[in-house]
């Protein structure tokens, strides 16, 4: 068996965010094995806002934390990692369902690389876009494929532990999810690891769902520091 840990990071400040938080812990409960557990970190929200997402969580034997701190998803993902202990860890957004077999799929490609840095699901493409590719599909049979990139989702990655890896808090929001691609492609260049998307294991994504639905500040400048950071390669 493989124990994880899923974290998950929720700002729940109306019904319309808790009604896909809803339906993402639902699917997570009837697809997911008890070896993985989820982990909500809510930021930026009142008692009363979120309220009965927490006894959601509570009750179906999750857990759940709220985080005082001022919005940075990296700085909750590095926080979530701390109070967290399984062999493999899960980044996620609220906006997501998960599919039958994506656990244990998606896993299994961790022993037949043993120098997998990291892996995603795939999901299914949205109809507006022209050209799916990478972890966008349109065939969504699960097939036993597995597909090098380091072109990787800003909604769901999984990195065992043992790698220690530590997020960079400067990129509060907008662009984290970059900055991560350039790392991942820098760590597989030093290191001879490996990434990619599991063409086996299907987690879909809304889309920027809570964004939608909320006022909320991402953190501006990302670019600027997204730039600054990686200068070599002339973004």
């Amino acid at each position: 068996m493989k124990q994880s840990d899923l974290i998950i990071l929720s700002h729940t400040v109306n019904d319309k965010i808790f009604e896909f938080e809803k339906q993402m812990l639902e699917s997570f409960l009837s697809n997911t094995p008890k070896e993985c557990k989820m982990f909500v970190l809510e930021n930026n929200s009142t008692p009363e806002q979120h309220g009965k997402w927490k006894n959601l969580v509570l009750s179906s034997n999750q857990s759940f934390y709220y985080c005082e701190e001022p919005f940075n998803m990296n700085r909750y993902y590095n926080i979530a990692t701390k109070m967290t202990n399984n062999e493999y860890i899960f980044y996620c957004n609220s906006d997501i369902i998960f599919h039958k077999n994506w656990y244990y799929n998606l896993l299994s490609w961790f022993d037949k690389f043993p120098n997998l840095f990291t892996i995603s699901p795939f999901t299914k493409a949205f109809e507006w876009d022209p050209n799916p590719q990478g972890v966008y599909q349109t065939n969504l049979t699960l097939r036993d494929e597995f597909f090098e990139t380091e072109s990787l989702p800003g909604w769901i990655n999984c990195i065992p532990r043992k790698y220690n890896f530590v997020w960079d808090e400067i990129f509060i929001g907008h662009y984290q999810d970059n900055d991560f691609c350039y790392t991942v492609s820098d760590l597989k260049q030093k290191n001879n690891y490996k990434s990619g998307i599991a063409f086996n294991s299907r987690v879909d994504h809304i889309g920027g769902a809570t964004a939608k639905n909320c006022k909320s500040n991402y953190g501006e400048g990302g670019l600027e520091k997204l730039r600054k950071k990686w200068k070599n390669l002339n973004l």
